[in-house]
């Protein structure tokens, strides 16, 4: 998954703020400042003071690692109990006014606390796995994380509505009580759930027949218990499935029916490893050709596909050469850092005049409107369009999804808002495949939901 973190997280959601309080989303370590020793510990939902960062440059002084990285991480000074800690970026929760809530219910909190197994997972050696075979007893585990979780506290109805769900002495998986009023962003978290509520139906045996709409691939296997990876390194599916007869079956959880899911991450990484997925003269060969000319592999697509999507955009869609403008990716540094036309470089004018040109042709007048900040999103939703009405790269993508052999369970969200868990099934390479841009705002240069995203549908 596509997420903001690190330099990025804090030039979004805390640059320019001064002092913010915040609370850290999971258990955070706190380092003395002179000694850089963790020295504390506080629990999810604890408030802090993140003290003011006056510019990138001083937030690499806090960092390490690879600093051009734009989710390099920061040890950053914040106060708590009238001290200054060191506490990493990305232990701390979204700020309220960044637009959404952060509950801190993702699965990997809900389940913490339990034995931690190393499996082979599809190829990957020692996996951290947390492993269930009851769905009570992984509705135990939740409950008791739930209960202890302090970003809880800013939504009591949601909280009670969730022990509620948890609760062993009535338990039903198929259904939640909402109680009293709660938001319809107290309500999107429950997406995270999701993952949780497919592997207690699963587990609850013959009852699964009714949580799931439409055909039930699970429906005569013998389920010997639900499989949830926790390694930070693993980038495979959310869940495994695994049978009584050892065969395990690897499950993609989705809020809503055909939840978009990262095409870089999870399609196009595999056109790199196997470029034989990329028939000659497809839009797929040419996005492989413009990764190889800027250098990235299958290493570095995962922060580098912004990179991917301007050398695309800049070379293939507005057909700029290297003597126009030597380095694509820079039009997007200059189109973030600097206010204003008048204060690009000769050469970026040059590349805002052709965009100008290009969006007047396709007649998307919001992007014209928004431009320079709707560059990105432009960007990513062209070449969304360019792969929907290639039926070489559709029959190549298809044909990647159909090997990753994978189940792609939805939640039902509209079903879910009068209180009923449903879901829906589709396995890959059965569906059909739609190519979607960005879900950002056109002012969102970053495009910090993702850029090139797919959606995979059961076929009417």
């Amino acid at each position: 998954m596509a997420s903001t973190a690190g330099l990025s997280a804090w030039e979004k959601y805390f640059k320019g703020k001064g002092d913010v309080e915040v609370p850290v989303k999971s258990a955070a370590k706190l380092k003395d400042v002179k000694t850089q020793v963790v020295t504390k510990t506080i629990p999810a939902g604890t408030l802090v003071t993140l003290l003011e960062i006056k510019d990138k440059k001083e937030y690499l002084s806090y960092a390490s690692g690879t600093l051009t990285n734009p989710k390099v991480k920061a040890w950053l000074p914040v106060k708590y109990e009238s001290k200054t800690y060191l506490c990493d970026i990305d232990s701390l929760a979204k700020p309220k006014e960044s637009g959404r809530i952060d509950l801190g219910i993702q699965t990997s909190n809900m389940i913490e606390g339990e034995p931690i197994k190393k499996l082979n997972v599809f190829g990957q050696k020692d996996v951290d796995c947390i492993v269930f075979t009851s769905a009570k007893k992984l509705a135990e585990v939740c409950h008791r994380n739930a209960s202890k979780n302090l970003l809880l506290k800013q939504s009591p109805n949601f909280k009670k509505s969730l022990l509620d769900y948890f609760d062993t002495d009535k338990f039903d998986p198929s259904q939640i009580k909402w109680y009293g009023s709660i938001s319809d962003k107290e309500r999107a978290e429950f997406k995270y759930i999701g993952e949780i509520s497919i592997a207690m139906c699963l587990l609850d045996g013959k009852k699964s027949q009714q949580y799931i709409k439409g055909e039930n691939p699970f429906a005569a296997a013998s389920i010997k218990s639900v499989i949830f990876p926790v390694s930070q390194s693993f980038t495979g599916v959310d869940s495994i499935v695994e049978l009584a007869d050892g065969t395990m079956l690897p499950v993609s959880s989705k809020a809503g029916e055909g939840a978009a899911a990262s095409f870089f991450a999870n399609l196009f990484s595999k056109v790199i490893e196997n470029p034989k997925y990329a028939p000659n003269g497809s839009v797929l060969k040419k996005i492989l050709d413009a990764a190889t000319r800027i250098g990235i592999n299958q290493a570095s697509l995962k922060t580098k596909s912004k990179r991917l999507v301007y050398e695309y955009g800049v070379r293939d869609i507005l057909k700029v050469s290297k003597t126009q403008l030597s380095d694509s990716y820079t039009l997007f540094e200059e189109f973030k850092a600097k206010d204003g036309i008048s204060k690009y470089s000769t050469e970026v004018r040059s590349v805002f005049q052709k965009l100008q040109t290009k969006m007047k042709q396709l007649k998307d007048a919001t992007a014209l409107k928004n431009l320079d900040s709707s560059t990105t999103v432009f960007f990513s939703k062209v070449i969304a369009e360019e792969l929907n009405n290639d039926s070489a790269s559709i029959k190549a993508i298809e044909k990647i999804l159909g090997a990753k052999g994978y189940y792609q369970v939805n939640l039902n969200m509209k079903e879910l808002s009068g209180g009923k868990i449903r879901f829906s099934v589709v396995k890959s390479g059965e569906g059909s495949v739609r190519i979607i841009g960005t879900k950002s705002a056109y002012t969102n240069i970053d495009a910090s939901q993702g850029t090139v995203n797919y959606i995979l549908e059961r076929e009417k």
